[in-house]
This record gives structure tokens, C-alpha cells and sequence, in this order.
């Protein structure tokens, strides 16, 4: 192996580490959730008004982010309220 697969491969390894300890840290969704919540809901606004399907997509791609980010039953609740206001 050359020098420079070594520090990409000592690098990722570093990256990794990090990335692990992360798991540790508590959610605080505080600035997360606000600006996602926001996007949800200028999407769902922008919906009601020009009932284009992509700005349902939006909002289902942010649950799904929230979801990703351990907020299970907050996306769900999400959700739900994009169930209500399209049905």
C-alpha cells in the first residue's frame, strides 16, 4: 500500500471514531426542528394553494429526515397531519 491509501485509510478510520462517539450525544432538535418544521409547513401551505404534488413530496422527504434523525413518533405525528390535509 502507498503513503496516501495509508492516511486515507487512517483518516476514514479517525472519521469513523468520531462518528461513533456522535451516537452518544442527546437529541436537541431545537434549531434542527425548527427550520425543518418551517420548510414542512411553507410546503403544506404552498400545497393547499397550488395542490402540486411535489410540494407533498417535500414535506414527506422532511418526516422522513426527522425520522432519520430519531424522531420516530414526531414524523409520525407528521405524517398524520399531511394525511389530513390532502385527504
Amino acid at each position: 500500500p502507498d503513503v496516501m491509501s495509508l492516511k486515507a485509510s487512517s483518516t476514514f478510520s479517525q472519521r469513523n471514531d468520531s462518528l461513533q462517539n456522535s451516537k452518544k450525544i442527546s437529541i436537541k432538535p431545537r434549531l434542527f426542528l425548527e427550520k425543518e418544521l418551517i420548510a414542512f409547513y411553507q410546503n403544506l401551505i404552498d400545497y393547499h394553494f397550488n395542490k402540486k404534488q411535489v410540494y407533498i413530496e417535500n414535506c414527506k422527504d422532511i418526516t422522513h429526515s426527522i425520522k432519520l434523525a430519531g424522531m420516530d413518533e414526531y414524523s409520525h405525528a407528521l405524517n398524520g397531519v399531511i394525511t389530513k390535509y390532502t385527504s
